[in-house]
């Protein structure tokens, strides 16, 4: 499902930003880190019994990778 996601949203990416130098790298690693963000959000809400709010998971998931995974630092 992740390599699925990882693939569309790779040339989501790569025809977005076609004139971006070394787009096929940026478009690669951006489409694994938020197909893996997206995966990691579903699996959660599933572990915790499908109970709240899935949209705000995903949103929180594509937050943090947004920020760099700032809180962690």
């Amino acid at each position: 499902m992740q390599a699925s996601f990882a693939r569309v949203l790779t040339e989501l990416v790569r025809n977005r930003h076609p004139e971006m130098p070394d787009i096929d790298l940026a478009a690669e690693v951006a489409g694994s880190m938020l197909a893996a963000a997206l995966v990691v959000a579903v699996e959660h809400w599933g572990r915790n019994g499908c109970a709240g709010d899935l949209g705000e998971l995903v949103v929180a998931s594509v937050d943090l990778v947004r920020s760099g995974l700032a809180p962690l630092a």
